[in-house]
């Protein structure tokens, strides 16, 4: 399992398989590696576009200037 788990989530982990496996381990190990790589890009592609939106919406809320009472020169 803790095999499993680190290919799933570090697909270089299948590196550390010895040379002398079968062919059934190899596609397993290939086929979790591909699984894993796959959920992570896009678990975190999920979670950097639901930060950049709260990023967005606290820039729109927060970032504004009120200037009162002030002379602008131009030119």
């Amino acid at each position: 399992m803790w095999f499993a788990w680190a290919l799933f989530f570090d697909p270089g982990t299948q590196t550390g398989l010895s040379g002398y496996v079968s062919t059934s381990v190899l596609a397993t190990a290939a086929s979790i590696s591909a699984a894993g790589f796959l959920f992570n890009l896009t678990f975190l592609g999920f979670m950097v576009d639901r930060i950049r939106g709260l990023l967005d919406e606290a820039k729109e809320v927060y970032g504004r200037e009120v200037c009162n009472d002030h002379i602008l020169v131009l030119g």
